[in-house]
């Protein structure tokens, strides 16, 4: 492993399978039309040395270890080229980012305008534009709107940690449970990133910790423990999220965070009353 490095590597397990991703902060244009796209995978060496052996011997892929956890939560927000994934479990070739929200023009004017304005609050939602969604939902913009993937606004402010986004949903009628197609909810896309005033707001405003997804039966706690985020899973834990439940593999939340070495994560989950 290139010196340097060390923290891009997570052990994987055998017989698993493994989901590349790649998140994007600050897309540009490139991103938004789609001209830019991610290249195929590709096997990275070692320096080659005088052993033939050695020069035959690749070099253990840093990407093989991405947790189990963030495979599945990454592909769940494909939205209007804002994150672009490759790889898949089955060696399938790298995707695309999902196409714009689209809707076939109603009838009506007044209808129209409506759906313009909610796939305009989607956008806002993602990219964190409180004053823009603020402003869609005063003109009429549905709150529970859905894209073609079943999220809505409400997920994808959560997703990027918009909270004052979310707060405007919110209190707009945004329903703090709805799921997706892939079962996932607006706090499991909060949990999986550093998000601890999204989850808690979330949280207040009756989001269930203890939902989990249609596909591996992850629980928003899960997606925090494997990624390390303390805050989350403590928020989570004091509000009721289980640290015993565990996903169709039979691994907890304490599971991925062992796996992945995140010491305070573990203690929390180790310990979840005392709240250290």
């Amino acid at each position: 492993m290139p010196e340097g490095y060390e923290n891009n590597w997570v052990q994987s397990k055998v017989g698993k399978g493994f989901f590349v991703y790649l998140r994007f902060y600050g897309p540009t244009e490139a991103c938004f039309d789609k001209s830019w796209k991610m290249p195929d995978v590709k096997r990275v060496k070692q320096g080659l040395g005088d052993n033939p052996a050695e020069r035959e011997e690749p070099m253990k892929s840093r990407i093989a270890g991405v947790p189990k956890v963030c495979r599945t939560i990454i592909p769940a927000m494909l939205f209007v080229g804002f994150l672009l994934i490759a790889g898949s479990c089955g060696g399938e070739p790298p995707q695309s980012a999902g196409d714009a929200v689209t809707a076939v023009p109603p009838s009506t004017v007044t209808q129209t305008s409506n759906v313009n304005l909610s796939a305009d609050l989607l956008e806002a939602a993602f990219n964190g534009d409180a004053n823009a969604a603020l402003e869609a939902l005063k003109q009429g913009a549905d709150p529970n709107h859905v894209n073609e993937n079943g999220r809505t606004a409400l997920m994808l402010a959560a997703f990027n940690g918009h909270s004052q986004c979310v707060s405007y949903l919110l209190d707009a009628g945004a329903e703090v449970d709805l799921r997706d197609v892939q079962g996932r909810t607006a706090l499991m896309f909060a949990a999986s990133g550093p998000f601890e005033e999204t989850v808690l707001i979330l949280l207040e405003n009756g989001a269930d910790p203890l939902a989990v997804d249609n596909d591996e039966q992850f629980t928003a706690l899960m997606f925090a423990a494997s990624e390390g985020h303390a805050g989350v899973v403590r928020a989570l834990l004091e509000h009721g999220a289980d640290p015993a439940v565990a996903d169709v593999d039979g691994d907890t939340a304490l599971s991925f965070a062992t796996q992945h070495g995140h010491a305070e994560v573990v203690g929390l989950l180790e310990n979840p009353g005392t709240g250290r």
